[in-house]
Order: C-alpha cells, then structure tokens, then sequence
C-alpha cells in the first residue's frame, strides 16, 4: 500500500523501494537446466556406458599409465552406494592403485556422524599406508570429497569430481527440477546438509582452501542432471582444472565411462606438486571427436588470419 498524504498526491517513495532488486540478484549470473533431452536420455545412456566399460577396460588399461598403489577413495553419488563405483575401483585396482569405497552405505541422508567417518576414513587410510589418499567422487559425492580434503588437506594428494554440482548451492536452478525436488525431500531434515552447503558459498572460497591440492573437475554438456553451468570451477589455476568430456555421458554413467576412466588414471598419476594440464590430445583415441572438434577451431581460426592479417604499421617518413 502506498502512502497518500493530505493534499491527496501519492507519495512514491515507497513504490520505488519496493521495485528496486536485490544487490545479490543483480549480480546473480544466469543459469540453464540440463538440456530436457539430456535428461530423458539418461537411462539409456547409462546403460550403454556400462556396458560399453566392460568391454573396453582391457583396451584402456594399455594405454593409461600405470599406477603407483597410492590410495584412493571413490564416494558415489546421491542415492547410491559402493556398488555403483565397483568397476571404476576394479578398473583402478588392475592399475596398481589401492582403490576402496567410502563405506557409508547409501549417500542419502547427510548427517555428521556419516561426515565425521568418511573424515576418519581418509584419516585412517593414510596413516595405515603412510602416503595421502586421492579422492574421487561422483556427483554429491564430489562435493563431499572437495570439503573433506579442504578440512583434511594434510592427508589429501588429489580430488576429481565426476558431475558435481559444483555450484548447486548458489545456484540449484541447476540441477534437473525433478531430481532437485527428490534431493530437496530427501534431506529435508538434515540439518548437517545446510552446514556443508555453507562451505561452498561462494565455490571460490572453498577452492581457495584447496589450493596446494590438484583438483580436477569433470563435466559433460550432455549430462541430464547437472547443468555444465554449475559443475565446473569459475577459475581455473595450475593445479584446479576443468576437463570436459563428450557430449554423449549420462551424469549417472560417468561412474562407468571409458573417457572418464582415462581423465582419472592420467589424473591420478601426475606429479601432485607441478600436475600438468590434462591434454585430450594425448589421448585422440578415447577423445576422437574433442580432437577433431579442436582441429577444426584451430583451422578456421588460422583461415581467417589468413584472410585477415594484422595490418602493419606505417612505415617512418
């Protein structure tokens, strides 16, 4: 209601107050959902990802490097369990890794206790091997495994996450609107939920924490769940990356993808003081369209240098 004062002319003072945005939503960039094909896509895809792993991983295991039996600890995603990263973890065992579950069960219910035992776990691990563990984690289990290293860096080597959303908290118009209303119902009443969400607030912040540790961030513009607009890191640095993978991965499937197996056994056998960037032409037969979409870019751009050269200054009189 606006005020009307005695001699009957509106007082719009009011009125503009009220119409004027929020500093926050002024700065607030925009945000897509997953493309709706992606979405309904996703089973299918997920089932020929899996299938797909199980007969290439032979073919994979020639041309990855080697592992050097360090630790590493792979959490799945929201409603899943360790049986979902089971061939991820075989796949990695046959390297040479010593690759085990989180061990929490289902991931569904955020409590502190589940947190402060994946804590102890990573805890554990490294003091009965005596070297830092490296932390994979599929989509929330990603996000988990980015505040636990921040909280534990002392025993952390690495962190890659496969589909996290990364800036879900900021931004959950991010996320598939029926998985976030499945997300939103299920941790209702988990209060320790709200507790980590504050740690990612702005992601910067949280990056910032982790900055002597490589974090490799892997997302795919056809994930059907979370948006490429939130799953990577606004700003990368030497040691934080974002690796994009082919169109064709489900967000589901990411845990049994042949493209992210390579991205995590190069990832896990860089140098973790001075890692190099991850380069998908080192590896054109498992990023065949990445590669050819690179080379094209780079034909076009030379092409129209050609076209267009830099004009030259005049020459001194």
């Amino acid at each position: 209601m606006n005020y009307k004062p005695e001699n009957g002319k509106e007082d719009s003072c009011n009125n503009e107050e009220n119409s004027e945005e929020p500093e926050d939503n002024k700065n607030k960039r925009t945000v897509n959902p997953p493309r709706a094909i992606a979405t309904r896509t996703e089973i299918p895809r997920i089932v020929a990802e899996f299938c797909m792993a199980a007969l290439s991983i032979p073919y994979v295991r020639k041309r990855v490097p080697e592992g050097d039996g360090h630790p590493v600890i792979v959490t799945p995603g929201f409603m899943a369990d360790d049986n979902t990263t089971g061939l991820m973890r075989s796949f990695l065992n046959g390297q040479g890794y010593n690759a085990v579950g989180w061990g929490q069960g289902q991931n569904i219910h955020v409590t502190k206790e589940m947190f402060d035992a994946f804590e102890k776990k990573i805890k554990d691990l490294y003091e009965e091997t005596g070297e830092k563990v490296s932390l994979v984690g599929q989509s929330l289990g990603g996000m988990f495994s980015l505040i636990a290293a921040a909280k534990n860096p002392q025993y952390v080597r690495s962190v890659t996450t496969l589909g996290s959303p990364i800036e879900g908290a900021e931004f959950p118009e991010g996320i598939a609107e029926s998985c976030r209303a499945v997300f939103e119902f299920m941790t209702e009443e988990d209060e320790h939920l709200a507790e980590l969400k504050k740690e990612t607030v702005p992601i910067q912040k949280l990056m910032d924490r982790l900055k002597d540790i490589p974090v490799t961030i892997v997302y795919s513009k056809g994930d059907g769940i979370v948006s490429p607009d939130i799953a990577k890191i606004p700003e990368e640095t030497d040691k934080h990356r974002n690796v994009e993978i082919g169109a064709l991965s489900s967000h589901t499937g990411m845990a049994a993808n042949l493209q992210v197996f390579v991205v995590i056994a190069d990832r896990l056998a860089a140098d973790a003081e001075n890692p190099e960037k991850f380069k998908h032409s080192d590896y054109s037969w498992a990023f065949p369209m990445n590669i050819y979409g690179f080379r094209v870019k780079q034909a076009m751009e030379e092409a129209d240098n050609d076209n267009n050269p830099p004009s030259k200054p005049p020459e001194p009189t």
